[in-house]
């Protein structure tokens, strides 16, 4: 189905916003009197692998994600080991200060 006047211009100005002057200039140049069908099917082509690239990127985000907990777990645990690390030094410490202290003189 053919364009008339008003729709050419419309999709002129869409693709200004879109891709820039230059390149609409070009397209719309460069189209026959209304064949859209190889359009047609490079756009088709073209929204495939955009879902295909969308739906990658989203097991990626997922799978980020997984590592980010498992390395919020990583880093809890090491916190962790290292305030008990350090209340055991503090604590001998103590003690061996007290036995110190014990030691007559």
């Amino acid at each position: 189905m053919p364009l008339n006047a008003q729709q050419r211009f419309a999709m002129h100005v869409g693709l200004k916003q879109a891709l820039g002057d230059e390149v609409a200039d070009m397209l719309i140049d460069n189209l026959s009197g209304g064949d859209f069908e190889p359009i047609d099917n490079r756009l088709s082509v073209v929204e495939s692998r955009l879902a295909t690239v969308d739906t990658r990127l989203d097991r990626v985000e997922q799978r980020l994600e997984k590592v980010e907990d498992k390395l919020d777990s990583h880093f809890r645990w090491t916190i962790g080991m290292m305030v008990t690390t350090i209340l055991a030094v503090v604590i001998m410490g103590v003690q061996l200060n007290m036995a110190i202290a014990s030691i007559p003189r």
